[in-house]
Formats: structure tokens, C-alpha cells, sequence
């Protein structure tokens, strides 16, 4: 995946996949382990890829709360994770384009 405005979004690509690719297996656990990774490399790089372009950053971090919020839900569905980690892996896709 070619840097974007952000910088090279492909560490979070490949974690959402793998997340996708859990929750497609029925690996709800797995999925929400990953999921944290996720969380947990995404706000280390807060810092750096928010003042490039705050817009573009917000709209990949509501998808990735989306995610947490779908694998973090009292009785998680697989339907539901799957739809928002589409959406998240399209958003990053898109370097955070609306």
C-alpha cells in the first residue's frame, strides 16, 4: 500500500484483515485480541499522523471505534464486526477519504 497523507497505513491494513479473517472463522476472542492491537497502534501513532491531515485521521479512527465498539459489545456479532472492519479496511483503502 503507497503512503498516504497520513503515512504508510498498511500495518493497520494488515491487523484489520487479520481481525476480518478471525472474525470470518468465528474467532470472536481472536478477533477482539487483535482488535486491541489494533487500538494500541493506532493511538501510538496519534501524535504523528493527526496534525497531517485531522479530517482524514478522524474518519479512519471512528471506523477503528466502530470496530472496538462492534468486538467490545456485550454479545458480539459476527455480522456486525465483519460489516465494520469492511468499512474500516475501505476506509483505510482510501487513505481516510470520506
Amino acid at each position: 500500500m503507497a503512503a498516504t497523507i497520513l503515512g504508510d497505513l498498511s500495518s493497520y491494513k494488515a491487523i484489520a484483515v487479520d481481525t476480518l479473517e478471525l472474525i470470518n472463522k468465528g474467532d470472536i476472542t481472536g478477533a477482539q485480541k487483535r482488535g486491541t492491537d489494533l487500538e494500541t497502534a493506532w493511538d501510538k501513532a496519534e501524535d504523528r499522523m493527526k496534525p497531517s491531515d485531522p479530517a482524514k485521521w478522524r474518519v479512519i479512527d471512528k471506523a477503528i471505534d466502530r470496530v472496538l465498539n462492534a468486538l467490545r459489545a456485550p454479545q458480539p456479532q459476527q455480522a456486525t464486526c465483519a460489516s465494520a472492519l469492511n468499512d474500516l479496511i475501505s476506509a483505510i483503502n482510501k487513505g481516510g477519504a470520506a
